[in-house]
């Protein structure tokens, strides 16, 4: 279902709920309209309270009519700014309690006796300043709850729309930069691949491949949303890293070091992948000597810290990263559209060599 429908839908719910609202609350006020004026009519003049019961309550059926007229005129300027439809309240109370007024004074005169043979305009006007006040003061509460209920439905369905489209967005960047990952990823492993191919290591280059396709298998059947523990992202990039010790079978060692506390700790899927290419890339590739990369992962407190680093070996790079900084800016992104300010990623060149990168993330386990 497309994005407009949704919210077409969602719409279309609230406003058929607050169309059932807004009869409800008017009812409510008549049938309490009605209750005062019974009352008033009873404690003021004793011997009417009886004979005008039955027209008090045809006026208050016809007051609610008028106002649900009234209200639906002015839905049709819901999407206006509030000034304007304040304004366009006070205007329908004007109207409404003159046409409230034109409809109760034939309904009165029908249950009661003649006053006077004056025109009917004549006697409508000579009693309508009195009874304006009333009217004017009922219209406008009624007009004025109308609009707060339809305006703070208004608000709401906003609200909900940002949250949305703010939630498509995120999930939209989450997704953009995992697509970056897959092509960078893959460009490096072909290359490994040809490599050993060109050095006639027909074996090796064979179990790469099968690496490969355990890893892609796994790593693009994720969704860039999900978060998985430590333990399962540590698999994944000891698969990587599989793949790598056949180009690098004497160059290249391995720890994982995942405390007991954090191995249900959730992070974003591939979100080491990078880290751990730089270390390929810019320590192993260029180094003579073995190079060590190190992934430690500790609970501290409600917070993850998470380390990926290397000795560097021999390699003569200490301003690394020496390229784009295309993965170390993809983790960034990535770590602030899961985590926000919650999130943040230091790299850093070791003073003993190497480089490491130490990540701290809020503290969500597995449930």
């Amino acid at each position: 279902m497309a994005v407009h429908d949704v919210f077409a839908s969602a719409a279309d719910s609230r406003n058929i709920a607050l169309r059932r609202i807004t009869i409800f609350v008017v009812t409510i006020f008549w049938i309490g309209q009605f209750g005062a004026n019974t009352l008033y009519v009873q404690l003021t003049s004793p011997d009417y309270a009886v004979t005008t019961l039955l027209p008090r309550a045809l006026s208050c059926v016809a007051g609610e009519v008028v106002t649900l007229a009234g209200i639906a005129l002015q839905h049709r300027w819901r999407g206006s700014r509030l000034p304007i439809r304040a304004y366009l309240a006070i205007a329908f109370t004007v109207v409404s309690a003159a046409i409230l007024g034109a409809m109760a004074y034939p309904i009165f005169q029908a249950f009661l006796p003649p006053m006077g043979h004056s025109p009917f305009w004549v006697r409508y006007w000579s009693d309508y300043p009195v009874e304006v006040v009333p009217r004017l003061w009922a219209f406008a509460s009624v007009y004025a709850m109308a609009l707060a209920i339809s305006y703070a439905t208004d608000v709401r369905e906003q609200e909900e729309e940002i949250v949305a489209l703010r939630s498509l967005a995120q999930d939209a960047q989450l997704r953009a930069l995992r697509s970056q990952l897959n092509p960078h990823f893959l460009f490096n492993a072909l290359n490994s691949i040809a490599a050993l191919i060109n050095d006639g290591q027909a074996r090796q280059a064979e179990e790469t491949t099968e690496h490969l396709a355990d890893f892609l298998r796994t790593a693009l059947s994720l969704d860039p949303q999900r978060l998985i523990t430590i333990s399962e992202e540590a698999s994944l990039q000891r698969l990587y890293l599989d793949i790598q010790k056949v180009r690098f079978p004497t160059r290249l060692n391995v720890v994982f070091d995942i405390a007991p506390n954090a191995e249900d700790a959730l992070v974003p899927n591939l979100i080491l992948q990078p880290l751990v290419e730089n270390s390929i890339k810019y320590a192993v590739a260029r180094s003579t000597a073995p190079v060590t990369i190190r992934l430690c992962a500790t609970a501290e407190g409600d917070k993850l810290r998470i380390i990926v680093e290397d000795d560097g070996g021999n390699a003569a790079n200490p301003n690394r990263p020496t390229g784009n900084r295309m993965g170390l800016a993809n983790v960034a992104q990535r770590l602030s559209a899961h985590f926000g300010d919650e999130a943040s990623l230091v790299h850093n060149v070791r003073p003993e060599g190497g480089f490491r990168n130490s990540m701290i993330i809020p503290l969500y386990r597995a449930s």
